[in-house]
């Protein structure tokens, strides 16, 4: 008997509940960014952010480090992994007292073979009264606030406008 043996290279499915939570000054930032990873583990997972985020927090099991170069931020793992991954990244990002206009972008899963997700904007009740209307949704589908995964802990009565997407770049 005779075999030959093949490195296999890792194939890695994110799926991103965000959720943007308004105030008067500032807009507070939380993803959850569920990894899906077959084949082969892998030891580093890449994040692409936006460069007004403020006061990024990375958080997950086995992370030995984090490294920002540019807008991508490289998370580091202890050992290598597979199967289901979860970080949670969390963020502050100013709003402009010129304008009550606000655009949106998240954060995306750089290098991997698909990713979807969700998005969800927040207006807590117990601040002064805000209310967020959309005025363009490029490449976002309408959901209800029921719709939101449940593993994104999303169940919040602030939840005010929701919305699935189905590739990066909204």
């Amino acid at each position: 008997l005779s075999v030959t043996t093949e490195s296999v290279a890792a194939w890695v499915r994110a799926e991103i509940a965000s959720t943007f939570t308004f105030n008067e000054t500032v807009v507070n930032g939380r993803a959850l960014v569920r990894y899906d990873i077959a084949n082969a583990p892998v030891k580093e997972l890449r994040l692409r952010m936006p460069e007004n985020f403020r006061n990024v927090e990375i958080s997950g099991a086995n992370i030995r480090s984090r490294e920002q170069i540019g807008n991508v931020w490289r998370v580091i793992l202890q050992s290598p992994t597979r199967g289901i991954y979860l970080l949670t990244v969390t963020w502050d990002q100013p709003r402009s007292a010129k304008t009550n206009e606000f655009e949106i972008v998240g954060l995306s899963a750089d290098g991997v073979e698909r990713e979807t997700g969700t998005l969800a904007i927040a207006v807590p009740q117990n601040v002064t009264p805000l209310q967020v209307n959309e005025m363009n949704a490029t490449d976002l589908q309408r959901v209800d606030a029921s719709d939101l995964p449940d593993w994104a802990g999303t169940s919040d009565n602030s939840i005010t406008l929701a919305y699935r997407y189905v590739r990066p770049g909204y």
